[in-house]
C-alpha cells in the first residue's frame, strides 16, 4: 500500500500533512523491520518469525 492509501484506511483527513506523517511512520517501521518496502513508495507488513524457528 502507499502512504495515501494507509491514511485513507485509518480514516484520516486527506491532507498532505497527514499523508506525510503516515509516510514517515511507514519509513520508520521499515527501518525497524516491522514493515517491508517492496518498491518505491510501497509498504507491506513484515512477516514475523519467518524462518526463525519461533
Amino acid at each position: 500500500m502507499r502512504a495515501r492509501e494507509v491514511s485513507e484506511q485509518l480514516g484520516l483527513e486527506p491532507l498532505e500533512a497527514n499523508v506525510n506523517a503516515v509516510r514517515t511512520r511507514l519509513e520508520r517501521l521499515a527501518r525497524d523491520g516491522r514493515a517491508q518496502r517492496p518498491g518505491r513508495g510501497l509498504y507491506t507488513a513484515a512477516v514475523q518469525g519467518a524462518g526463525s524457528g519461533a
